[in-house]
């Protein structure tokens, strides 16, 4: 999670070779989405019985 909150999704992407993919990214949406999945991912740790 920290690389993606860092930013470095673009750098990453970009680097294994995917540049029109970093063109047609929506960083800001990224950014917002990733808020959401964080907040999922702490509420099913927070669920799990184990």
């Amino acid at each position: 999670m920290d690389q993606f909150k860092g930013g470095q999704p673009p750098d990453m992407l970009e680097y294994a070779g995917y540049p029109t993919v970093v063109a047609a990214m929506d960083e800001d949406l990224l950014a917002e989405r990733l808020v959401e999945v964080e907040s999922k991912g702490r509420a099913m740790i927070a669920d799990d019985p184990r």
